[in-house]
């Protein structure tokens, strides 16, 4: 599965016996099952971000919002 978000980057952390082995800065994902671990770098201003994915096997995306806020939901 292909996933972004607007404007974020994002540090892969890849593991292997418990420990970080790889590490490295990406703007898009391919996901797949693993011992991956993603950190969003949630340093944008307030507003709205679309994020999409998408199946590797398929044209089709799916969006979705990530809302930065001074409220709470």
């Amino acid at each position: 599965m292909l996933f972004g978000i607007t404007y974020h980057s994002f540090t892969i952390n890849v593991g292997q016996n418990g420990a970080y082995t790889t590490r490295g800065f990406a703007n898009s994902l391919t996901l797949a099952p693993g011992q991956t671990h993603v950190l969003l770098s949630a340093n944008q201003n307030l507003g709205d971000y679309y994020m999409t994915a998408r199946p590797s096997s398929s044209r089709h995306n799916t969006t979705g919002i990530v809302q930065y806020s001074t409220i709470g939901f």
